[in-house]
Order: C-alpha cells, then structure tokens, then sequence
C-alpha cells in the first residue's frame, strides 16, 4: 500500500511538472526553436533545485562523478540505448527527415529530460521513501528503497499515457511502442542512477544517444531551414 501512496504522490509531482512544461512553453519558448530544446530543464529546475537542496541538507551524495568509469555501468547504459532504439527504429512509425542541426538538438533535448526523469522524479521519490523509513523504523516496516527506480519509471510512463490522452492522441501503436522503450529504459538508467549514486552523466549521456541513434537513420541529406519539433 506504501508503494501506491508514493505512486500517487510522484504522479502529482509530474502533474506539476507538465503545468510548469505548459507554462514554459506559452510564456518563454513560445516560437523560440532553440530554446524548445532546452523546455525540459526550463520547466523541471525549480521543482529539482529544490529536491537537490533537500538532499544536500540531509547530507545525501549529490552530482555524484566517483563511479563513472564503472564499464559495468556503462555497459548497463549501452544495454537500454540498444533496446529502447531498436523498439523506436522497427516499431514505431517513421518520423519526418531531420536535418543535421536539428539531430544535434534533439540530442540535447534527450539528455536534458534526464533531470525531471532522474534527479526530479526519482530523486523525489527516493526522498519520500527515506523519509518514510525514517519515521516507520521502530514499527519493523521498512519499503526497499531501490523500488525507486521501479516507481519512477511506471510515473514516467503513466505521464506518457495521460499526456497522450489529454492530447487525444489515438496513435495506439506509437504510443504502445514509446510507453514500453521508455519503460525500459528508465528501470535500466534509473537503476544505474541509484547504484552509482547520482552520477546523472551515465543517465544524460544515454538519453542522447538514444535520441541520436533512434533519428541518424531518418537525416536529411540536403540541409533546408525547415524544423520538425519531436515531441
């Protein structure tokens, strides 16, 4: 039942995180194409400035850099930008051609929606499961910390679902197919996020792969002033 009631609370935080997404994009991307790259960190920094603060003030390891040149890590990394790239690439409908310029963005765009996945969302619900440990531990009821990762990646998916709903979005298969990479890959690079301690470069550095590796196929040869924004 613990687990359900820190799903529900995550769910709300995500909540907050598509109105701040909302907002960023009315008031300050607008018909901006750079910065529309750049929406992820523009709309997650306060709600994660605050959960870093949270976590520098309990005495929690934060921007941790000692465990990044574990292979077995980044083999793990590997491992979900393989999956989730091949389930994009075979599966989902072939996206319009992009042009180089536009590549490189939507790398960046995919590394950046590492902070509200990972230092956001998981970071959040990392907190409410210490602070939930720490106040049941004389009662003998203690929730698996690690589940985290596990909770996170279902939030990151329903927030998926329900943004395509609210969307009305009724491309079943492509969402089928985004809903079930995005599951994967969040457990994988999430668990590699608690494991390592914070090390958000594994997490960054896989999102951006993904992105280029899901998109390199579709690259336009001859360079236009055209953008299509991914969403």
């Amino acid at each position: 039942m613990m687990y359900v009631l820190v799903g529900v609370i995550a769910l709300a935080l995500w909540a907050l995180y598509y109105f701040l997404s909302k907002l960023t994009d009315k008031y300050i991307v607008k018909d901006n194409k750079t910065l529309y790259y750049f929406s992820p960190l523009i709309a997650a920094f306060i709600p994660t400035l605050v959960i870093v603060i949270v976590q520098i003030v309990r005495g929690d390891i934060v921007f941790n850099l000692g465990e990044l040149l574990d292979l077995e890590y980044w083999g793990i990394i590997l491992l979900a930008v393989v999956i989730s790239s091949t389930l994009t690439i075979v599966f989902s409908p072939s996206p319009n051609k992009v042009e180089p310029m536009e590549l490189s963005m939507r790398c960046v765009h995919g590394g950046l929606m590492e902070i509200p996945e990972r230092m956001m969302m998981q970071g959040f619900v990392l907190l409410i499961m210490e602070a939930f440990n720490a106040n049941q531990s004389d009662h003998g009821y203690i929730v698996q910390e690690k589940n985290c990762v596990l909770i996170a990646s279902i939030v990151i998916c329903l927030g998926i679902i329900i943004e395509a709903i609210i969307k009305k979005d009724k491309n079943y298969k492509a969402l089928v197919v985004k809903v079930l990479s995005s599951l994967i890959f969040s457990l994988l690079v999430g668990h590699v996020y608690y494991f390592s301690q914070g090390c958000i470069i594994y997490c960054i550095v896989g999102h951006m792969l993904e992105r280029f590796i899901s998109n390199i196929f579709y690259i336009r040869k001859k360079i236009t002033d055209s953008y299509d924004y991914e969403e």
